[in-house]
C-alpha cells in the first residue's frame, strides 16, 4: 500500500512538474515570437521609409545623365581631402590613386539618394561591408561619416557599426580607423537592422 501512495504522489509531483515546464516553455516561445515579429515589423517600417524602388531607378538614370555631377564630385573630393588631411594611404599597391568607386562601387547613386534622405534598397536592407582592399577601410569610414550626417539631417536614425563578434556601436561622432583592430571588420547599418547585423 505504501508503494502505491509513493507512486501516486510521485506521479502527481512529476506530472505537475512536466505541466509547469511545458507552460514555461510555451510562454518563452510566445515572448520570443512576439520579439521576432516586433523586430521584423520595425525592419519592414525602416525599409518602407528609406527606400523607393521607382525613385531609385529614376535617380540612377539621372546620375548617369550627369544630373548630380556637382554634388557627387564635391562629396568625393571632400572625402578624399579629409583622408589626405588625416594622413591616410590614398594609393593602391601599384601606386595608383584610389577613386571613390574603389571605396564603394555604387557611390554615385548612394550620394544622390542620401541627399534626398533615402537609400538604395541593397544598402538599406543589408548595410555596407568593408571594401576588399583593407587600405580603403579608413576612407570608407570618412564616407560613412558624411552619409550618416546627411541622413540625420533628413531625420534618419544614426548609423551603427557592427564589428565581428561585437555589440553594435554608434558611428556618429566615433572615428572608425583601421588601426582600431576591433572595428576593422564588420558592417555599417542602422538600428532598425539590428535583427540582421
Amino acid at each position: 500500500m505504501l508503494d502505491f501512495f509513493i507512486a501516486l504522489f510521485g506521479g502527481i509531483y512529476y506530472a505537475g512538474k512536466y505541466i509547469n515546464e511545458k507552460t514555461s516553455i510555451e510562454a518563452a516561445n510566445a515572448r520570443s515570437d512576439a520579439l521576432c515579429k516586433a523586430r521584423q515589423a520595425d525592419y519592414d517600417r525602416f525599409i518602407a521609409k528609406m527606400t523607393d524602388r521607382e525613385l531609385e531607378r529614376k535617380v540612377e538614370q539621372d546620375v548617369y545623365r550627369g544630373k548630380y555631377k556637382e554634388l557627387i564630385e564635391k562629396v568625393s573630393m571632400d572625402v578624399l581631402a579629409k583622408g589626405f588631411a588625416r594622413g591616410l594611404n590614398l594609393e593602391d599597391r601599384h601606386c595608383r590613386p584610389f577613386q571613390m568607386v574603389n571605396v564603394y562601387p555604387n557611390y554615385r547613386l548612394l550620394i544622390a539618394m542620401a541627399s534626398m534622405g533615402k537609400l538604395p534598397y541593397s544598402v538599406a536592407a543589408f548595410g555596407i561591408r568593408r571594401p576588399v582592399d583593407g587600405d580603403l577601410w579608413d576612407i570608407l569610414a570618412i564616407f560613412m561619416e558624411w552619409l550618416d550626417k546627411e541622413l540625420q539631417s533628413h531625420g534618419v536614425e544614426p548609423m551603427v557599426f557592427q564589428g565581428e563578434g561585437l555589440p553594435s556601436m554608434a558611428v556618429n561622432g566615433v572615428k572608425v580607423y583601421a588601426k582600431d583592430a576591433q572595428r576593422r571588420h564588420g558592417c555599417y547599418g542602422w538600428y532598425s537592422m539590428r535583427l540582421f547585423l
